[in-house]
This record gives C-alpha cells, sequence and structure tokens, in this order.
C-alpha cells in the first residue's frame, strides 16, 4: 500500500472504518507527511457497549493519528464536543456535514382521527441498539388513547414471539421511508441508546410527523426541545416519553412541531448546502 501510494502520488485518503487504514497512516506518518497527503476520516457517532463503555475507532485509534489527519468529517456538532474534551483533538479539523433529505416534503395535516385515538409510528432496526425494552414499558404505560405501531427488520435475539408476550404491534420491516404508511400516523416516536444524526428523523420530519426523541449524538441538531420535536434528556426514562407523547394530544401542537421541522429541514439541511459543503471539504 506505501508503493502504492507513493508511486501514483496518490493525494488524498479518506477512512471510512477500516483498522488497515488507521494502522497504515500510524505506521507511515514520516511518508504522509513527505508528500503531505491530506488524510479524511469520518466520526460519526461514539459506540458505546451494553454496559455504557464508550468505544470504537474514534475514540481508540484517530487520537493516535491525529497529528497527521487533515480533516474529520462528522454529520453532527455533538460528536465534536465529545472527542474534543475526552481526546484532546484540535477542533479546527472538523468540519460538521449535514446529509440531505431526497423525499418531497409533504405538508403536515391534522389528524383525520379523533384526537382521542392517536397512532404512534415507531421504525427502525429492532435491536438492542435501539431500546426495544424501554419501549415495551413505553406502551405498558401509555393511556388507552395512543397505539404504537411497529416496523423493522428483527435482529439478534428479537422475534415475532418477543412482540406477542409484551403486548406490542409489531407490522413488518420496511424499504425506505417511502415504503411506511406515515399518513395514518400521528406522532413518530424513536429510541435508541447511541447514534449519529440519523436520516430516519430528517425523512420523517419530510412526511410531516412531530418527532420526539432522545438527546443522544446528534440528535440535538435537528430536535430542538419543544421547537422543532421533543427531546428526551435521558433515553431511558420512561415517565418523560410518556409526558411528551401526552402533550401532543393537542391537534396544533403537533402541526406546530411539524412545520418548525419542516423549516429547519429546508434551511439547514438542503441538498444545494450538502453540495457546498462537499466543495468546500474536497475542492481545496
Amino acid at each position: 500500500m506505501a508503493m502504492f501510494v507513493s508511486q501514483n502520488n496518490i493525494k488524498r485518503i479518506i477512512i471510512a472504518n477500516s483498522k488497515f487504514a488507521y494502522d497504515f497512516v500510524m505506521r507511515y506518518k514520516t511518508l504522509i507527511k513527505k508528500m503531505d497527503l491530506k488524510i479524511y476520516t469520518f466520526a460519526f457517532a461514539s459506540a458505546i457497549s451494553n454496559k455504557g463503555r464508550i468505544g470504537g475507532f474514534i475514540h481508540e485509534e484517530l487520537p493516535l493519528i491525529q497529528d497527521v489527519v487533515y480533516k474529520i468529517i462528522t454529520d453532527n456538532s455533538n460528536v465534536v464536543k465529545e472527542i474534543c474534551e475526552q481526546d484532546a483533538i484540535d477542533e479546527g479539523k472538523f468540519v460538521v456535514h449535514y446529509q440531505f433529505v431526497e423525499s418531497k416534503v409533504v405538508p403536515p395535516k391534522k389528524s383525520k382521527v379523533s384526537e382521542k385515538s392517536l397512532k404512534i409510528l415507531w421504525a427502525s432496526r429492532v435491536h438492542q441498539e435501539k431500546l426495544p425494552d424501554v419501549l415495551v414499558k413505553i406502551n405498558k404505560r401509555l393511556p388507552e388513547n395512543f397505539q404504537i405501531d411497529i416496523y423493522g427488520k428483527l435482529e439478534n435475539e428479537y422475534d415475532l414471539e418477543f412482540f406477542e408476550k409484551n403486548d406490542l404491534n409489531y407490522k413488518r420491516k420496511f424499504n425506505g421511508i417511502d415504503d411506511l404508511p406515515t399518513e395514518k400516523y400521528d406522532i413518530f416516536l424513536y429510541t435508541s441508546r447511541s447514534d449519529g444524526m440519523p436520516n430516519m428523523l430528517l425523512e420523517i420530519a419530510s412526511k410531516g410527523l412531530p418527532i420526539i426523541a432522545p438527546k443522544i449524538g446528534g440528535i440535538g441538531d435537528f430536535i430542538k426541545k419543544n421547537e422543532t420535536g421533543i427531546l428526551i434528556d435521558d433515553n431511558r426514562d420512561v415517565e418523560a416519553y410518556i409526558e411528551a407523547i401526552i402533550s401532543l394530544e393537542d391537534n396544533n401542537r403537533r402541526l406546530e412541531i411539524a412545520r418548525n421541522a419542516q423549516k429547519l429541514l429546508k434551511s439547514e439541511f438542503s441538498k444545494a448546502d450538502w453540495k457546498n459543503k462537499i466543495k468546500e471539504i474536497f475542492d481545496k
């Protein structure tokens, strides 16, 4: 690889969660400096174990090569703060680059059903990373006038029996946002243990649903508390989720939040902004 890079006068190396690439950069720092190679790497979210331990490439490998890294690309401001505080990496190396949404923006509409019967959409991977155990507790504590429907691919230890024994209404897996019947729902509920900036939330906002999500990773860059959505400070706080859901019984409140989210989507998460940022990052 070192011979290939040198003989072909490579100008950039972009690391995308590759242990080989991190090891290569670590070993050939002298070559990188001599060739003035621009090393880019990505840092979207910390890896958090079941026991709450923080790890992954951005905390275990990135600090070791930070002296030769040119730019660190992320999709949220939280990871910048986190890495700078924990690993003392120069903040000037970071570029926050938001993804854009391809989905057509659908204006929010008032619920077609009675406010006494509201439907909640939950859609993601059915994996322990997305906290199905918390979802079970929320479902048990919900008032009778709310119903949660679950969409997602079943992974690892989760099967249909899990949903049946916990009285959860599992629908099916889905293939992208347009495969979800978002028009049938009033609220979108999101649970997760760790995240960067989930594209799912941007796409859901484009469909006109108000969002309830935990304050983890980069979610706070898009879900501004009580403005563009309802942000839950503790991702395992069942009472806070319940309180947030009940607060959205008000049809006007749901419309206000959904509209605010779409305004932010258009102003800061546009395709034009995305293209301009790409040029800023790579055209220099």
